[in-house]
């Protein structure tokens, strides 16, 4: 697993470090293949909501990624706080997976390492700011909308879980959002 620390506004001590590190390898509990994590670190003195440290993660595996943020008080409390919601991100995923896809772990990390193989070549992935996929596992509108908002883009491309057809889902400049149908 790729670790990937950055910080903003504040000095990354060896202590934060390693607690970030601690933290982040217990995302290896929940997928053996984990591209990378990306943890950012931030101050931001001037809040109203007495809480100016910050953490920010995006986990990526193959054909998914999950983000989560918090705030806190002290930053190791925004480390907790984030670490905590990305579980809960995580199990319900995996849950979700176990129910309707996959019998047996075995069985699903092996499609997760297939899809892993079929990835580009990391040199080529230099050349690119984000890389899209394609569609992964099927899901809800409202779970496409929510995976959305967390890589915080404009628009989700996904398979539509009652049709079975690849969909696009996007924001508005009103706030709504809109949904593109596979013909």
């Amino acid at each position: 697993m790729q670790l990937i620390i950055s910080t903003r506004r504040l000095n990354l001590t060896d202590d934060v470090r390693d607690y970030v590190h601690e933290k982040m390898e217990k995302m290896n509990n929940f997928f053996d293949n984990i591209i990378f994590v990306r943890v950012e670190l931030s101050r931001e003195e001037k809040r109203d909501d007495g809480k100016p440290f910050g953490c920010e993660v995006l986990v990526s595996v193959p054909n998914k990624q999950f983000r989560a943020g918090k705030r806190g008080g002290e930053l190791f409390e925004a480390i907790d706080l984030t670490e905590e919601a990305l579980e809960v991100q995580i199990k319900s995923f995996k849950e979700k997976i176990d129910d309707t896809m996959f019998k047996d772990k075995g069985q699903m990390n092996e499609v997760l390492q297939e899809a892993e193989l079929s990835s580009l070549d990391e040199d080529r992935e230099d050349q690119y700011d984000y890389i899209y996929r394609g569609p992964g596992e099927a899901m809800t509108l409202d779970e496409a909308k929510q995976q959305m908002e967390l890589m915080k883009q404009d628009f989700y491309v996904f398979v539509n879980e009652e049709t079975g057809k690849t969909n696009t889902v996007y924001k508005k400049a009103d706030g709504r959002y809109g949904v593109i149908v596979e013909g």
